[in-house]
């Protein structure tokens, strides 16, 4: 209540608390009854006074906005509005929040919302339905409100459903996660939205058939056993494979083993609560979710899919057991779960530190005790087992030790931190406290003991899929692993991976070191993906901004990457005439610079910067790295314009020019200026708003003289004979545009459409011309030649609208009419329906079948008439 009465003070001076369901007004001893504001628009001032306390910035949205949309909305709760003083204002929006509406439009809200707290739903526009939830969705408590508002809204808004359908589960994950999420939805009548999942089951992934033995046949009650014993093994082998240094769990999955980030509320003004200590929520067997440090992380079913051979050869080894135990007279043969073995091992790689560890004696005996204890009934998937225990206690004081044992590697700096980082492979740790570190330019010796468990602690969690922040020392002292490959096989993907998930959202200068050691890494390592595949594969390609190249074949694809614009994004844009968008791009650019160098203007030259020189290039500075060693004279290029050399003793940059900041508004405006032309030219229906001062302010700032130029009419006019005369040349052709929707409605297609008809007189004259004409070329007739028939179609020029369109009909369009007749709904692809709606439209001017619906129909004009002639088409 402190907070609240802190907010109101800040917004409004000596201003009296205002009550909130849920919240308590005691303590108060001068607190009254606030009169009913007659003027609502004073209260909806006040709220737009609320500023918030937050700082910095979330990824998607900011973070300030959400707190002060959440503090904004806690504000207006208990506010109404009676419905006859404000009339609706239109706002669609797809993140609506209070500072981006009017105050007509919030006053229309808040009456609309006391109408619906009235228990009247009254259709209203997006914005205002979003704005609705997010307000419910910003408070515990609303589920009820929330399931209701959804079914209602969805209503008028059909799409609310593919939102909801996940801010729902974020809902129950932030506030109601005490109960069983299937129990929740259905209770609130959203059970058609949510089905539980089949029991997730390892059975169903072994490669052994158990089913099929004679054991489990005469023995129901093994089954349940085995089930038991399965569900206890990954528990209890985990402390053993981290023993050995593996995988978790070795790649079995039986658990969750790999978490992604994961964001609640994403794409809504929602700000989710911060909630204490840890939480595991399984959903359902196939999607898990975790919360560590305030970070959610999420995994899906396929990440848990385990290698069947790696399940069968547990569950032939358990069923060993359980024959034993339950006193069955014959055993399952030894070399079937060896071979089972050899091909989980395969599974997992040529991995010595695996059959290490199949061959100690532990490993059958923790599997023989899973057995047992689920044979006897007892829940060992609660509790470690006796030898699991004592394996872990084991693997708790490993850290310690290896620590103690870091300290006495000596030697040069360098060579030193490779050695110290390989006895680190594969340790990890648990730390309970976070201890900070400041340095500069981290290494294992400038860390004492505490802070080299956090870095343990915190390197674990990340190689799990847990992402938190932590300080910039120990993320570098991560890169320097990765960089000298010592602790993953895909040191580059794992670089791309912290740029992505971790630098990207906390720390933005971390990110540029990022970007310029995946560079150096790239350029010394030099892997054998090229570097633009490896960009795209890893999805960080807008960290590395393509450098200007003047001179390369493809300059569309340049262009369109260094500004804003992008054509091939257009629905003008045809996929089959890319070549002639890049050779009209080609000729737009060349016809640019002779017009621009014949008034004094180089443009090659001034949108590529100044040539910079050629000083030693230093990668990984300030980091405790050993350079590789590379063959004298090798030059790595990133591109035409970025190569690196290596000249026996150093490294240099050859050529790196800089670009401009205009030039990327000037490529957008020559892009935008080309599509404009040909669109005009085509004589396409939808044109496009070309803002020259608009779009090439950062140009008038930089060159007024070659602003002035470029926004003349001799350019313009310049440019575009070209550009059309280059259209003419190459007989290029628009896309169709969409045909607007037509209905029966004859009064309706009057002005919308003028009618076309065909003249097939003029084509039967053309046709007789022409064969005069063959006749009197003809000298000798070797032979005769069977005319070529004439299709049916263009054969009838007496025929009328209807008539002429029956006799145009192939047997595959008219299959599919009667299927449309009939009300069958798969009546084929949509192109077949547009084909014959375009063919009616040309012969009878209308169109046939009305396409708007999910299940398509003919009109009714035309169905009685489709009737009567069905069996002569037939």
């Amino acid at each position: 209540m402190e907070s609240w009465k802190a907010l109101l003070d800040h917004i409004y001076p000596g201003a009296a608390p205002v009550a909130v369901p849920g919240e308590s007004v005691a303590g108060f001893a001068d607190y009254r009854e606030p009169p009913k504001d007659p003027d609502p628009l004073r209260r909806i001032h006040l709220m737009r006074k609320i500023k918030s306390g937050a700082s910095g910035f979330a990824r998607l949205y900011g973070a300030k906005d959400l707190e002060q949309f959440k503090r904004q909305s806690d504000y207006m709760w208990d506010f109404h509005c009676a419905k006859d003083r404000f009339a609706e204002i239109a706002f669609h929006d797809t993140m609506p929040v209070y500072a981006d509406m009017s105050v007509a439009q919030l006053q229309y809200y808040f009456c609309w919302r006391t109408q619906i707290r009235g228990g009247v739903w009254e259709p209203a526009p997006l914005g205002y339905a979003l704005l609705y939830l997010f307000e419910l969705m910003n408070r515990k408590g609303s589920t009820p409100a929330l399931a209701q508002g959804w079914l209602r809204l969805r209503e008028s808004h059909p799409r609310l459903d593919t939102k909801m359908t996940g801010w729902f589960k974020d809902y129950w994950l932030c506030y109601e996660n005490d109960q069983d999420f299937y129990e929740l939805a259905l209770q609130s009548g959203l059970g058609m939205f949510y089905t539980r999942e089949p029991e997730a089951d390892a059975l169903r992934f072994s490669s052994y058939p158990w089913q099929d033995s004679r054991f489990f046949q005469e023995f129901p009650e093994a089954v349940a056993a085995l089930k038991r014993a399965l569900t206890a093994l990954p528990q209890n082998l985990e402390p053993l494979f981290r023993l050995y240094g593996l995988p978790p769990n070795g790649k079995l999955n039986l658990q969750p083993a790999r978490f992604s980030y994961y964001e609640p509320f994403s794409g809504a003004a929602v700000q989710a609560p911060e909630l204490p200590g840890s939480l595991d929520l399984q959903l359902s067997p196939g999607e898990h979710y975790r919360l560590r440090g305030g970070a959610w992380s999420r995994a899906l079913e396929d990440a848990l899919r385990p290698p069947s051979h790696g399940i069968g050869f547990l569950v032939k080894r358990t069923e060993a057991n359980l024959r034993e135990l339950a006193g069955f007279r014959s055993f399952p043969s030894s070399g079937e779960p060896t071979l089972l073995l050899e091909r989980w091992a395969q599974q997992l790689g040529p991995h010595v530190r695996f059959f290490d560890m199949i061959r100690d004696a532990r490993f059958d005996q923790i599997i023989d005790e899973c057995a047992r204890a689920a044979w006897e009934h007892t829940p060992p998937q609660t509790q470690l087992l006796p030898q699991s225990a004592a394996i872990l206690k084991q693997l708790n004081s490993e850290p310690m030790r290896t620590l103690l044992r870091l300290r006495e590697i000596g030697g040069a700096p360098e060579q030193k931190f490779l050695r110290q980082g390989k006895l680190l492979v594969g340790l990890e740790d648990n730390f309970a406290e976070e201890i900070s570190c400041d340095l500069k330019r981290p290494s294992y010796d400038a860390l004492n003991f505490d802070q080299l468990r956090s870095y343990l602690t915190w390197r674990t969690r990340w190689q799990h899929g847990e992402v938190k922040k932590t300080d910039s020392a120990y993320v570098k002292l991560y890169c320097c692993e990765l960089l000298c490959e010592i602790c993953s096989l895909s040191p580059f993907d794992e670089l791309c991976c912290l740029l992505r998930k971790y630098a990207a959202v906390h720390d933005r200068h971390m990110a540029k070191c990022l970007v310029d050691w995946i560079r150096d890494f790239y350029v010394l390592r030099h892997p054998a993906d090229s570097w633009t595949d490896l960009l795209q594969k890893n999805r960080v390609e807008t960290w590395f901004p393509a450098q200007f190249i003047f001179c390369a074949e493809d300059q569309l694809a340049i262009f369109e990457q260094i500004s804003s614009y992008k054509l091939t994004a257009s629905r003008f844009f045809l996929a089959d005439q890319y070549d002639f968008y890049k050779e009209c791009f080609h000729m737009t650019l060349n016809t640019t610079t002779e017009f621009l160098r014949a008034k004094g203007f180089d443009l090659p030259k001034l949108m590529s910067g100044q040539q910079k020189q050629n000083p030693p290039w230093l990668p990984w500075r300030a980091l405790p790295i050993a350079l590789p060693q590379a063959q004298r004279g090798a030059i790595v290029a990133l591109g035409p314009n970025e190569c690196y050399q290596y000249s026996g003793r150093e490294w240099r940059c050859l050529k790196r020019p800089e670009l401009p900041a205009w030039a990327a508004s000037f490529a957008a405006f020559l892009l935008k200026f080309m599509e404009q032309t040909l669109r005009i030219w085509a004589k396409y229906p939808y044109t496009l708003s070309l803002n020259t001062p608009l779009m090439l302010q950062n140009l008038a700032m930089e060159h007024k003289e070659l602003y002035h130029i470029v926004c003349s009419a001799s350019f313009s006019n310049y440019l575009k004979s070209n550009i059309v005369n280059f259209a003419d040349v190459q007989h290029f052709f628009a896309p169709k545009a969409k045909k607007p929707k037509l209905s029966c409605n004859s009064s309706s297609i009057e002005g919308v459409l003028k009618p076309f008809f065909v003249d097939f007189t003029k084509l039967e004259r053309i046709r007789a011309e022409a064969h005069e004409a063959t006749e009197r070329l003809i000298i000798e007739k070797e032979e005769e030649i069977e005319p070529i028939p004439t299709p049916i179609f263009a054969e009838p020029a007496e025929l009328g609208g209807w008539e002429a369109l029956i006799a145009a009909l192939n047997t595959t369009q008219i299959a599919c009419i009667n299927a449309v007749f009939d009300g069958k709904t798969d009546v084929g692809n949509s192109f077949l329906l547009e084909e014959i709606n375009e063919l009616s439209l040309e012969l009878i001017g209308d169109n046939l079948i009305d396409t708007a619906h999910e299940t398509p129909y003919l009109y009714k004009e035309y169905a009685e008439k489709w009737r009567a002639d069905r069996h002569g088409t037939s």
